[in-house]
């Protein structure tokens, strides 16, 4: 009769729930945060360390099929310069073979590799004078030849040209450094844009334009020297073997030159879009004072444009309306100072109708 009893006791004991556990401290959470991240975005898994070498250096030479591929690549870019075609353009970058060089000179300098250092140098050192000679004569011949909206988008480069080669390099490496082969070159080859700045070269010597050959020069320049920084980096990080030994003060030594020389030359970059920021900040003055001060019901500006010389701007503005009398034009002189644009003359032409009189203040 007491057994019954003792079992329904010993059941209870065995089946009482645990203790609950104590509450997690916010390092644990962010421990687990660091460690769920660190998984994600871990690019050792499926990395082929042996192969990305092997696939770089088997394509870093710029001869045979190579050469033309890039002779005719270069034809159509220039082509597409020519008559300001982007589809053209981004077709001539697809079979490029331009990047294969400049990453070579990333992945040698990353790893230590002398031999394969100077066969990138000389075979991209051929691909720019290759590329040179053939858009020179391209645009000695052609019929057209004139300086299109994509040719001049291409001469002033910005600190933004530097982060797109700097991305388009991390994603060039980060594919081929992949077991499983990801096909990004060509993409990284369109977004770094490396094809057409040696076109507008070309273009710059065959009609012998200081400005244009050494603006768009230097945009292929930093394009390719931060392509390869970042292949470099992303070489270093992810651990290649070096090819040669070399001691922690010859590494400092190569990593502070390395660093010094692209900080040197992304410098004028800076500038050039101080420069650009400045002009689309007047730009929008402009537009608002020209918005604000002639459109409504009685004036509508047909377009205006704003010319540059070293001491002065002139605006001039198209109006079509009510004629504005010359004694009453300084208060659109003074409206215009009052937008804080620099040493700028308004130059008034009136249509109404028929062309009046045209105002013009200094």
């Amino acid at each position: 009769m007491n057994t019954t009893p003792q079992n329904n006791s010993k059941d209870s004991q065995n089946t009482k729930t645990p203790p609950p556990s104590p509450p997690r401290t916010w390092s644990q959470w962010w421990k687990d945060t660091i460690h769920f991240w660190s998984h994600i975005l871990d690019l050792r898994e499926g990395l082929d360390r042996k192969g990305t070498v092997e696939k770089i250096k088997k394509n870093i030479e710029t001869k045979g099929a190579n050469v033309w591929l890039l002779i005719c690549a270069i034809l159509i870019a220039s082509i597409g310069l020519d008559v300001n075609s982007p589809a053209v353009i981004i077709g001539a970058m697809l079979i490029s073979p331009l990047m294969s060089p400049i990453l070579g000179i990333g992945l040698s300098i990353g790893i230590n590799d002398q031999t394969t250092l100077v066969a990138s140098l000389k075979h991209f050192a051929i691909a720019i004078f290759v590329s040179l000679i053939t858009s020179s004569l391209y645009f000695l011949i052609t019929p057209l030849g004139t300086l299109t909206s994509e040719m001049a988008g291409r001469v002033n480069p910005t600190i933004l040209d530097v982060l797109v080669a700097i991305a388009g390099g991390t994603a060039g490496i980060v594919a081929l450094s992949r077991k499983e082969l990801i096909n990004a070159i060509p993409g990284v080859a369109i977004a770094t844009a490396l094809l057409p700045p040696l076109c507008v070269t070309g273009f710059g010597l065959a009609n012998g334009n200081l400005e244009i050959t050494l603006g768009s020069f230097y945009l292929f320049f930093l394009n390719s020297t931060f392509v390869s920084l970042a292949t470099f980096v992303v070489v270093r990080l992810l651990g290649y073997p070096l090819k040669k030994y070399m001691n922690t003060k010859e590494r400092r030594r190569n990593s502070i030159f390395v660093g010094t020389f692209a900080f040197l030359l992304i410098i004028p970059s800076f500038f050039k879009l101080t420069q650009i920021l400045s002009e689309l900040r007047e730009k929008q003055l402009v537009t608002q004072f020209i918005e604000t001060t002639f459109n409504d019901h009685k004036h509508q500006a047909l377009r205006w444009n704003l010319s540059k010389t070293d001491s002065i701007n002139t605006l001039k503005v198209v109006l079509v309306g009510d004629y504005i009398p010359p004694d009453s034009l300084f208060i659109y002189t003074n409206a215009l100072k009052a937008q804080e644009i620099e040493n700028c003359n308004l130059e008034i032409v009136q249509l109404a109708g028929w062309l009046h009189d045209t105002g013009y203040i200094k």
